[in-house]
């Protein structure tokens, strides 16, 4: 049985620890740069999908906009994966497929751009 005076956290509570508080081994400030820059590029090319379907929709048909309905239900997917990663449900080492998943969202982007305004 442990003593009353035996520390919770660690052998010696005074002491802090050595590592930063929320950094993973695997993650270093260079690949942490590199995930934010995919996921803005992402981000980025999913608000100019939504205004160039917005702008189509206003101009000939409000059917437009279902594109970018479409383009935000795939995005979701991503969201979801992203979420259950950080919360530990999927683990670190299916990190891969949010980089396939923001690909294929960026590809779907680039070609709901092209859709919209094919002549």
């Amino acid at each position: 049985m442990m003593a009353e005076t035996s520390p919770i956290f660690g052998s010696n509570p005074s002491k802090p620890a050595q590592d930063p508080l929320f950094y993973d081994k695997a993650d270093t400030p260079k690949t942490r740069a590199l995930q934010i820059a995919f996921v803005s590029c992402v981000i980025i090319a999913v608000g100019i999908t939504f205004i160039l379907s917005i702008v189509r929709a206003l101009q000939e048909d409000g059917i437009y906009i279902l594109l970018f309905v479409s383009l935000i239900s795939f995005a979701q997917t991503e969201v979801f994966l992203f979420w259950w990663i950080r919360k530990g449900d999927v683990p670190k080492e299916k990190f891969n497929w949010l980089y396939i998943i923001g690909f294929c969202v960026l590809i779907e982007s680039i070609f709901t751009d092209i859709l919209l305004f094919h002549a």
